[in-house]
């Protein structure tokens, strides 16, 4: 299962840092929480304070729809929040 969103890293103070192509984050929406390799649209790396278009691929199936917020978390750490654009099968 994919979506797009609209992602935003926090600080690097706050946690935030570099995300790139390909990696693998853990997206926390509602109750659920899940695995998800990232691709970034246009960009090669998304810096802390700073969004991106990006397409998330999860690794389960779980209850999403357009505009619903979510947050992620790198290497155990709060990373940044999003959005959902549009789902994608």
């Amino acid at each position: 299962m994919c979506f797009v969103a609209d992602n935003t890293l926090l600080s690097e103070e706050q946690g935030g840092a570099d995300v790139v192509s390909g990696d693998r984050l853990r997206f926390y929406t509602r109750s659920a929480a899940v695995w998800g390799t990232v691709t970034l649209h246009g960009v090669d790396v998304v810096r802390p304070l700073h969004g991106a278009e990006v397409t998330v691929t999860i690794e389960e199936q779980i209850a999403l729809e357009a505009a619903q917020p979510f947050a992620f978390r790198q290497r155990g750490r709060a990373a940044g929040s999003g959005t959902v654009r549009r789902l994608r099968r």
